[in-house]
């Protein structure tokens, strides 16, 4: 069973780096502990779903040999009101530019993704995810 690790060290009074055993690391805030830089947790993990996704849909449609001269992905997270304050909903829009881009291969991918994306699956059933795209011909 594949293992992944990473650590987490706080750095000065507002903020943490995280990092992971490939190397890479991440600047975190700890405003909760007197006012930080970086990227807040919750704000991390949205990316996060938005970055798997991404991933899942870049393979896809790779793989159809599309001419994708841009991609960007819009993402929104609804939290609930009362502690703890979770997301009870994620909106992600796939913005998809490039030459002759068919629908049919968009939804497809979008459709993979739903099923692959393995941080989106960590959410299921617990969150409602909302996923859009839009194609702008280049």
């Amino acid at each position: 069973m594949p293992l992944l690790e990473g650590k987490i060290t706080l750095k000065g009074s507002g903020q943490f780096e995280g990092s992971v055993s490939s190397g890479s690391v991440v600047t975190i805030d700890a405003s909760g502990l007197g006012g930080g830089e970086g990227i807040r947790p919750m704000e991390l993990f949205l990316i996060s779903v938005a970055a798997c996704s991404g991933v899942s849909m870049i393979v896809t449609l790779k793989k159809k040999r599309l001419q994708i001269t841009d991609f960007v992905i819009n993402v929104k997270g609804e939290k609930s009101v009362t502690p703890p304050t979770v997301f009870s909903g994620i909106a992600m829009e796939y913005v998809i530019k490039g030459k002759n881009i068919p629908e049919k291969a968009v939804q497809h991918a979008v459709k993979l993704t739903k099923r692959n994306c393995s941080v989106l699956a960590m959410l299921k059933p617990s969150v409602q995810i909302i996923m859009s795209h839009k194609i702008i011909e280049e």
